[in-house]
């Protein structure tokens, strides 16, 4: 409850603690452990699996990290992961525990409990969260810049951000990882004022995965126009990316400018592409998917596994079909020409299905 002391929170809990006691008085939990640390380590994991496999694992986590203070001097590894699980619970009482955790002497570990602090999701945490970036000084990697443009994002939208760039300074510049981070926090953000620094990265970034970013960014806002001119550069990967953001645009004319790329003299492009239009329901791009598995024999022969486009297309028409006919891909083909007039497109799948 907002405002409630620590003493209050501990005789609610009490309350409740009796109350359930009362309900169930023969309850059994199935976690092993012995104090309420171990509980609550114990809990976090059975969420990722099942009890049997959390006492499994716990029964030797424990020998070494039975308490909050062994773990608090664990390997930095552990320590990261323990952070991480913790921006999980996104509860803003555990704020006070990453607030300490951003002190760690371990860069990575500092980056974790920034990148936590943004998962849990409390605007006044925007504030721990610009003060760590702004006191790093080993940050080499950007790990701590990228965690923090993403948190700035989540916790203070385009104000934040402008905040978190301004004083990452020029380190962006210098990490491609750093640059495709700016792409996603600004989709984050939805800081569609900063739409002409992804129109830059996508035109003149040499990357290809910043590229993607901003593409994906850009459609996400539905900026058809800058992907459609942007789709008219003499490089693939530009085009490839262009393809991929108007994926997600929601925009009718992101599909017209799809139709158009199914022509593209370069297969990935292609292959983008026509994803894309069966994602949207086109049962006329499942022909153009056909096309890019044609090979010489009628029977795959695993010689393919080396070309991406190939395989690529084998997967996509796995996606949209539902259907597995990795071993023999003009199945598919037999498939669809079977079946074409009764097909149906469901939405919330995100695939064809015969409908007769």
């Amino acid at each position: 409850m907002a405002g409630e002391s620590l003493a209050a929170r501990k005789r609610r809990a009490g309350r409740i603690g009796r109350a359930l006691q009362r309900a169930y008085p023969d309850a059994v939990c199935a976690l092993h452990y012995d104090t309420p640390f171990q509980l609550l380590v114990a809990t976090i994991l059975s969420a990722q699996c099942t009890d049997e496999k959390v006492n499994e694992v716990t029964a030797v986590l424990f020998r070494q990290y039975g308490s909050a203070r062994a773990l608090a001097d664990a390997d930095p590894t552990v320590r990261c992961r323990a952070v991480l699980a913790l921006g999980e619970l996104a509860d803003r009482y555990i704020v006070p525990s990453l607030r300490r955790a951003l002190a760690d002497d371990v860069v990575f570990v500092r980056a974790a409990a920034v990148r936590a602090l943004g998962e849990v999701g409390d605007p006044l945490s925007l504030a721990d969260v610009l003060r760590a970036l702004g006191d790093e000084t080993e940050d080499l990697n950007g790990a701590v810049t990228a965690a923090a443009l993403i948190s700035a994002a989540k916790l203070g939208g385009p104000e934040g951000l402008a905040k978190a760039l301004s004083l990452a300074g020029d380190r962006v510049e210098r990490l491609w990882f750093l640059r495709a981070t700016v792409a996603r926090a600004i989709e984050l953000a939805d800081d569609r004022g900063r739409s002409g620094v992804l129109e830059r990265l996508l035109e003149s970034d040499p990357d290809p995965r910043v590229v993607q970013a901003a593409a994906r960014a850009l459609g996400v806002f539905g900026l058809v126009e800058s992907l459609e001119a942007a789709g008219k550069s003499e490089e693939a990967f530009r085009r490839k990316a262009v393809a991929a953001g108007l994926a997600v645009s929601t925009s009718p004319k992101a599909e017209e400018v799809l139709v158009a790329m199914v022509n593209d003299p370069n297969p990935g492009v292609v292959l983008e592409a026509a994803d894309a239009l069966a994602g949207r329901g086109k049962a006329e791009a499942l022909p153009v998917l056909f096309r890019l598995l044609e090979v010489d024999s009628a029977v795959w022969t695993g010689a393919e596994r080396d070309n991406p486009v190939w395989m690529g297309a084998l997967a996509s028409l796995r996606r949209r079909t539902g259907l597995d006919y990795g071993r023999d891909p003009p199945r598919f083909r037999r498939w669809y020409e079977t079946n074409r007039e009764h097909l149906v497109f469901d939405r919330d799948r995100g695939m064809f299905r015969v409908e007769r």
